[in-house]
């Protein structure tokens, strides 16, 4: 699965533009990575690529944020995460965004146990199973982005 998501990642990037971007990152700063701004649509994508790929497993989107080393890195981040319902810290969290703080990887894919014990805890304000808590916009984002990367997947 770890092959998959790093190709995952390497194609839905070159869909990202200011079309898919949420709007708060715009205009684009310097300073931004290039996943500034894309972790909603793209974890939406995500979530129903990998359900498609390996549908025996559980894959939550995730809407919280990224701490490292005592910082909040991320204030406001959306993830995937492979449930492990016997065993939520085994869980395994997949962020293919994960370089917009600027000090973790483009892709973390690790459990919850083991990103803690280096330093890093993606906190979960709440699971969400599809993308009408956040919204309209963040809506016509993912489906516009899952449009672009079947062009490209």
């Amino acid at each position: 699965m770890e092959d998959t998501i790093h190709k995952f990642r390497q194609q839905i990037s070159m869909c990202w533009d200011d079309e898919t971007i949420s709007p708060k990152f715009l205009p684009r700063k310097p300073s931004q990575t290039i996943s500034a701004g894309q972790c909603t649509a793209t974890s939406y994508v995500l979530s129903r690529y990998l359900h498609r790929m390996y549908n025996k497993r559980s894959f939550t989107m995730m809407v919280g944020e990224v701490w490292h080393k005592g910082q909040k890195v991320v204030p406001y981040h959306v993830w995937v995460v492979d449930q492990d319902l016997q065993n939520p810290s085994d869980s395994i969290i997949i962020d293919v965004a994960a370089d917009q703080s600027h000090v973790l990887p483009e892709v973390v894919i690790s459990s919850a146990k083991a990103l803690a014990q280096k330093g890093t805890q993606y906190i979960t304000y709440t699971p969400i199973h599809n993308l009408r808590p956040l919204g309209a916009s963040a809506h016509k984002r993912a489906k516009l982005l899952e449009e672009k990367y079947q062009q490209v997947g």
